[in-house]
């Protein structure tokens, strides 16, 4: 489920869309409004749209969902990202689409078409930035940043790399960089603290660049 605490908890500005409903003339013409708002850097816009659209987000987070579990969707390591893997990254996702957005035509269906589109590429997207980090470490790292030709020579030195760091480090790099995951989610699924993650996530990239 979309947290409605964060970001957009605050005194609606809009009217909620049931998940099941369509939006109407006057919520496309307030959406709108609110979108050409937000795009000129009305933060409280921006989270009022999420707010009122959050219902049908629900539902979108939840079909991703179903698609990794049947295994034709993102996954990390081999697993269904879980539905509060895609919840934390709906939220940047809508907000670069705002951002997109040409500011002309339907806002509701194109956001809510897009966002279906990029929870499903959401894993690539993810990796890509982590990989380009890795690269800027040391010249035997460059490679990372090309997402096609070598895609399959850094993983296996990706791979390599991390069965000799001691634990929990292997697992950190692995889920971090190949499979996309935040910090934060790494630190959960490890039972680790968030500082302590960060801080062994620092000394990875020192060492890195140490050996480069």
């Amino acid at each position: 489920m979309i947290d409605r605490t964060a970001p957009g908890a605050r005194a609606p500005l809009a009217p909620l869309v049931p998940a099941d409903g369509e939006i109407t003339p006057e919520q496309e013409r307030r959406f709108t409004s609110l979108a050409h708002a937000a795009r000129a850097g009305d933060l409280g816009a921006r989270d009022a749209l999420w707010w009122a659209l959050a219902p049908k987000i629900d539902r979108l987070v939840a079909a991703a969902g179903r698609r990794t579990r049947r295994g034709d969707g993102p996954r990390r390591d081999g697993r269904a990202w879980d539905g509060e893997d895609l919840a934390q990254e709906a939220f940047p996702l809508f907000a670069d689409l705002l951002v997109a957005w040409p500011g002309d035509g339907p806002i509701g269906p194109y956001l809510l078409s897009h966002l279906a589109w990029r929870l499903r590429s959401a894993a690539h997207a993810l990796v890509l930035p982590r990989r380009r980090e890795l690269s800027t470490l040391a010249p035997h790292l460059l490679h990372f940043a090309d997402e096609t030709a070598a895609a399959a020579e850094a993983l296996v030195l990706l791979e390599a790399i991390a069965a000799g760091l001691p634990p929990p480090d292997g697992a950190i790099l692995l889920w971090h960089v190949r499979d996309g995951a935040s910090l934060v989610a790494v630190a959960r699924r490890l039972g680790l603290g968030r500082r302590t993650v960060n801080r062994r996530w620092r000394g990875i990239k020192r060492g890195l660049r140490a050996k480069g």
